[in-house]
């Protein structure tokens, strides 16, 4: 909760973000980033955040819990080549479709006959066990990470969708069209994202709306019975059947995104 809070004096334990990044060793958007993931308390003025010393010191005892420096680039995290990109995801899932269950003549029929005008005729399928394998197995092997890392490979390409969708919110947010990282007036992409804790978890539920990029899909032509030619078929594999516990995945994917 937000409380009312004087300007920054540091006398009376009253610190600006700017104090508490340099005695954190950080930066001030660091310091707003551990305010807004709710690390630290929403302390504000008329003039935006300030950070109580004692809060700051309890912080600080605990090791600066999420602490990180934020490599920024016009305002945004500079590109991280370890994590997965959406392609690099879908190709690797793709590679074990061997085993895909077909949609059968008699699905393809029905479907047709329901809504003849409909293209593609869609449908959705169970992913085999070796999708799901592939999706937890580690993300190492890309062409820049090497060495194991701990993550899935499915959390480590969720993490770079909600990376996207969230620069899609904020410029949304910020009135601006684009994947714009820079700023508008004296707003930065990256200051509209963790201006508040009520900001961050806006930003970040819209962006789950993302994932749905990583649902893989294939494209074939067949005949139903009731047609008179061909038409297209579009299966696809949601990115939720993939995980064995999609809630937990979503929240480790968050947590490295962001």
């Amino acid at each position: 909760m937000t409380k009312a809070t004087n300007h920054p004096n540091p006398m009376a334990g009253i610190l600006s973000v700017g104090d508490a990044a340099e005695m954190l060793g950080a930066n001030p958007i660091d310091v707003q980033r551990v305010i807004a993931l709710g690390e630290l308390d929403d302390n504000r003025n008329k003039d935006g955040n300030v950070v109580m010393r004692g809060d700051l010191e309890r912080f600080m005892g605990r090791r600066a819990p999420n602490l990180k420096s934020l490599r920024t680039r016009d305002g945004w995290f500079a590109h991280d080549p370890t994590l997965v990109q959406r392609d690099e995801f879908q190709r690797r899932i793709r590679r074990h479709a061997g085993e895909l269950a077909q949609v059968t003549d008699e699905q393809i029929d029905a479907a047709y006959k329901a809504n003849p005008r409909q293209r593609p005729l869609t449908f959705t399928v169970a992913p085999t066990k070796s999708m799901r394998d592939c999706f937890a197995a580690d993300s190492t092997g890309t062409l820049f990470a090497r060495k194991p890392s701990g993550v899935p490979l499915g959390v480590s390409a969720m993490a770079a969708v909600l990376r996207d969708g969230a620069l899609r919110e904020v410029n949304r947010r910020l009135g601006r069209r684009g994947m714009s990282k820079g700023g508008v007036g004296s707003r930065h992409a990256l200051e509209a994202l963790y201006e508040s804790p009520e900001a961050f978890k806006g930003i970040a539920e819209a962006a789950k709306s993302a994932l749905t990029a990583l649902d893989v899909a294939f494209h074939e032509s067949r005949k139903p019975a009731s047609a008179p030619g061909e038409v297209s078929i579009l299966t696809t594999v949601k990115l939720s059947s993939l995980s064995t516990n999609f809630d937990r995945h979503v929240a480790m994917a968050v947590d490295l995104a962001f």
